[in-house]
This record gives C-alpha cells, structure tokens and sequence, in this order.
C-alpha cells in the first residue's frame, strides 16, 4: 500500500525555544535537490492532488525554500497543497515571509501553534530570550486570516500538568480570536493517569458549554469535543480493543529528512538519535530497515493486556515513535502514559453527544 502522507523536513532550527519541545535543533534547511526528487516521487504515487506536510523546525525562516518548493510542485500540473505548521511570529516580522504566503495562497494551508491564553502560551512558548512569544503569533494569525482560506487555517494548543487547569480558558480564547478548527492535546511526554482525566474532562466540557452558549456548536470544531469528522449524534465511544496502532507512522507515511534519508515520521526524523526508514534513490524510495517496519506495525502488540482489551483502545492517542526515545515499547507503554487524556476525551465526547440530544429533544 502506498503512503498516504508524505512530510519533508524543511530545516531543524527555530526562533524560539519552547520548553516542551521534542525536537532535537541545530541543522539548517534540507537540500533543495533531495526535496525535488521527493517531490516526483510523491508526484509519480500520487493519482490527484499531490500533498505535501512540511516539518520543522520553523519552517517559515526560510520562505525562499517555500518558494521553491510550491513553485516545483506546481509543475507537475496537478492540484497540490502544501502543508506547514508555525509558530506565527515570522508572518509578523517578515515581509518577505507575507509575500511568499500571499503568492501561494490558494495552495497553502497554516496550522498555528497558540497555547491559548498569553500567559498559558508565554508560559512555554519563549524566544532565545526568554521572551513569551504569544503578541507576534497572535499577530501573524490576524494577518493570514485574511489571506489564506478560512477551511485551510487551524490551530494546535498544547497542555502539560503546569498548564492543564486552564485548558478550558486557553481553548476559549482561541475560540475568541476567530479559530474554528482547533486541536487541543496534552504533550506525549508527561505521564496522564486517571486522575488526570477528571480534570481535563471537567475542562472540556467547560468549553462545550461554550459553544452551546454562543451557539457556536456547528462553527467552531475542535479535534478532542466535537471531532468535525465524526457524526456526533451516534458517537460510541466503544470501539473496541487495539487492532493496530493509533498513528500511521512507517507504514502509511514518508518523512524526507537530510542527507537523502527517508523515515517512517518527523519524529523518527528529529530526535536525538533519528531512526531511518530507508534513502531515496534514483530509483524511489528503498525501505532498508525492515525490522523496523516490522516492529511499528506490531507495536500495539506490546500494549498492557488491559490496554489491549480497553474498549477504548482504538482511541488511544499513542505515538509509535516516542516509545524510541524512553525505554522500549514494552516499558513505555506498561506506564499507560495517554490513558488519562484518552478516558477524558471520551467523557468530553459524550458529554457534548447529550448536549446535543438534548438541544434536539427541546427543538
């Protein structure tokens, strides 16, 4: 089966310096002729639109690359997208970075990286100063509302424990900034347990009040409550025990990195030991780590027996790479690290679910 995401890391450094970041920074953009060749291969696997996820780093300190890129792509004389999250700062800075988002507007779609509120999001979202970084990310997310279109912009909002009582609060304000596609997830690192769930539960039905309240419950779809992707009238939160991993990560996506290198994601891409999938030749795309592919299609074999027969399992939020980084499969995943937020998005769910039925029964 082909891949179905193809990711190419941009560059590994960065204007800012956030604390939760997994990213291992340093090394400056990838090489132009290594994207190319990328490019044809997703071009050739590719039977319409041809999308293309760029990865960071920022990649926006480097908008002549970006140029390059889309100006490539569009020679292959097929509908494309290309893909990038930002940490918005750079739209407000550079005219240069203004220009090149204005050029290819109609082939270009931003994902924000806002906290929510200025204090949750300055809290770890810093510059090499040590400044908060929220004021120019708010700034550029005002400028491209107006330029790139309204289905093609969203926003992710990150939580860790120091933060994650004001979820509610930041998911609001993102709310009242004008984003209506927002992802709101807590970070993979951080251990969330069942207590954790009642919280961030209790936070995410706050934020569905909201949107019942302002009558912004079919405008505004955010990725944890009201999944714009899921029918929300016959949501069952019992999917059923683990079949396969959450992630499409190896077996349905292609990340370029540098040197010609190919991984299985950005995240098996840029971490401190990255763990490569294969190398793009003249030929393709060749996998020479099979035991790798072998190993993440299985993954979830690995699971705690109780995670493997939770009847919320398939709901599981798990990353396949992160295990890599920690001390195996096995022991990351006997922690039951996502259990907690899993547990609250369920809840989140069919509390939103009731509110709607309810609001129907009164109708």
């Amino acid at each position: 089966m082909l891949p179905k995401t193809y990711q190419i890391l941009t560059n590994l450094d960065c204007n800012l310096n956030c604390t939760y970041c997994y990213e291992h920074k340093g090394r400056k953009h990838n090489d132009i002729n290594a994207i190319k060749q990328f490019i044809d291969q997703a071009a050739q696997e590719t039977t319409k639109e041809i999308y293309l996820d760029l990865i960071g780093g920022e990649t926006l300190l480097y908008p002549e690359l970006l140029d390059e890129i889309c100006s490539y792509t569009e020679a292959k004389n097929k509908p494309f997208l290309i893909s990038l999250s930002t940490n918005g700062t750079l739209i407000a800075e550079s005219q240069k970075v203004r220009d090149t988002l204005t050029k290819w507007k109609n082939n270009i779609a931003l994902g924000f990286s806002i906290d929510g509120t200025k204090e949750i999001h300055d809290s770890c979202r810093k510059d090499k100063n040590g400044k908060g970084s929220y004021d120019k990310a708010v700034q550029g997310w005002n400028w491209a509302k107006n330029i790139i279109r309204p289905c093609r912009l969203g926003v992710k909002a990150t939580y860790c424990h120091k933060t994650i009582n004001n979820y509610a609060e930041g998911v609001i304000n993102l709310i009242e900034l004008g984003f209506t596609d927002i992802a709101a997830n807590t970070v993979f690192e951080e251990i969330w347990t069942m207590e954790d769930a009642l919280t961030i539960s209790q936070q995410m039905n706050t934020v569905t009040d909201y949107l019942f309240e302002h009558n912004l419950q079919n405008k505004v779809h955010i990725l944890q409550i009201n999944n714009k992707n899921i029918d929300m009238r016959h949501y069952n939160p019992i999917t059923g025990p683990k079949t396969a991993n959450y992630c499409g990560s190896c077996k349905y996506m292609r990340c370029l990195g540098y040197d010609n290198t190919v991984y299985g994601c950005n995240r098996f891409c840029t971490m401190d030991k990255p763990i490569p999938l294969g190398k793009l030749t003249e030929q393709g795309i060749q996998i020479t780590n099979n035991i790798l592919l072998t190993e993440i299609e299985n993954q979830y074999k690995k699971w705690p027996e109780e995670c493997k027969t939770c009847p919320y399992g398939e709901q599981c939020s798990s990353c396949s790479a992160i295990a890599y980084e920690q001390n195996g499969a096995e022991s990351y995943y006997a922690a039951k690290p996502q259990c907690g937020f899993t547990y609250a998005v369920v809840i989140a769910k069919l509390y939103y679910k009731l509110k709607l039925m309810k609001e129907e029964i009164q109708k």
